[in-house]
């Protein structure tokens, strides 16, 4: 595998630079997604008129969280970054579920409400420092047709997303990919530099389902960058479990206790703090339940990018003996 320069630019260069990226281009990799793909080009001979079902779009965020969770979960519990198959089963689950998806309703609807992919890039896409937005007054003074949302003449689709540019005030559903631009007569789209963390203190719609997603990507940070510390956790407490029920419990049923009690603790912890504040400043609790999670999106985000950050430097260097089996000659390793 280490001779293999798919392998290296996909895992080793393309993955790192996705999370990076979520800081600098927000969701742009969204629409050129290639597990999306077979979906759309199939979408294109069909034409599907069906909308997304109403339940879906109500629970969405919840949907894509728990998807979200379950991939995180496989990967880590079943140790998906030392198996092809199991990265392969991931992979292909996902591009299937999109093509379904395409072949019975409109547009990305995959994209937009279920991808469990799609549920982190909306998150880390908050705190981009690139925002595509509308000018208000030219869409309430001159526009009458719509086209960004609708589509414009022909052929030209509208927005993929179900996003209409006038609405938007936040990263979480736009992919950059600019038919909105192209089907705007006004051109009232605008792509603004921003600063950073300015869409997380200014949310207008927070949403309880990116509170839990936040906190359970917090909890499962851990397990995550700590792979080998956590297997040899989950090691311990299989013998202690089976000093104290005599039982030898599977790998997979310890490590999968353990997971998803971290999410557990982080959630009750959460939860103490909402109580706490809500004690202390007399504000609402429920309130400071939805706002509060978004802050800790940059540190959230800041981890990870650290991991990859690590993978990037660590294993972009496989080039150099990639591209010399690609030419012909002995490939020559360092470390």
């Amino acid at each position: 595998a280490e001779d293999n320069i798919g392998i290296t630019v996909s895992w080793a260069l393309g993955w790192p630079l996705l999370f990076i990226s979520f800081f600098f281009l927000a969701r742009t990799w969204c629409s050129v997604c290639t597990l999306a793909m077979p979906g759309i080009f199939v979408q294109k001979l069909l034409k599907p008129q069906r909308k997304t079902p109403l339940f879906i779009k109500e629970n969405s965020g919840w949907i894509m969280g728990f998807f979200c969770v379950v991939v995180l979960w496989i990967e880590i519990i079943w140790d998906a970054y030392d198996s092809p198959i199991l990265s392969g089963c991931i992979i292909l689950t996902i591009t299937v579920g999109a093509l379904l998806f395409s072949l019975l309703y409109t547009r990305r609807g995959w994209c937009r409400y279920l991808c469990p992919l799609g549920a982190i890039n909306a998150i880390f896409a908050m705190p981009s420092i690139l925002e595509l937005r509308s000018n208000r007054n030219l869409c309430l003074n001159r526009c009458t047709e719509h086209h960004c949302f609708r589509g414009g003449d022909g052929e030209e689709e509208g927005c993929p997303m179900f996003q209409h540019p006038f609405m938007v005030d936040n990263n979480h559903d736009c992919i950059f990919c600019g038919k909105c631009i192209k089907n705007c007569k006004n051109q009232s789209i605008l792509l603004n530099l921003r600063l950073a963390p300015q869409e997380l203190w200014e949310i207008k719609v927070p949403r309880l389902s990116d509170s839990f997603l936040i906190v359970s990507l917090m909890a499962i940070f851990f397990p995550f960058a700590l792979r080998e510390d956590f297997y040899s956790f989950v090691g311990k407490a299989e013998l202690t479990l089976k000093n104290i029920t005599g039982y030898i419990f599977p790998h997979s049923f310890t490590g999968s206790l353990i997971f998803f009690g971290l999410i557990a603790i982080l959630l009750l912890l959460y939860h103490a703090m909402v109580a706490f504040q809500a004690k202390v400043s007399g504000i609402d609790r429920q309130k400071i339940m939805l706002f509060m999670s978004y802050g800790f999106i940059p540190v959230v985000l800041g981890g990870y990018l650290a991991v990859h950050f690590k993978i990037l430097v660590n294993e972009v260097w496989r080039l150099i003996p990639n591209f010399q089996v690609l030419l012909g000659y002995p490939p020559t390793y360092v470390g």
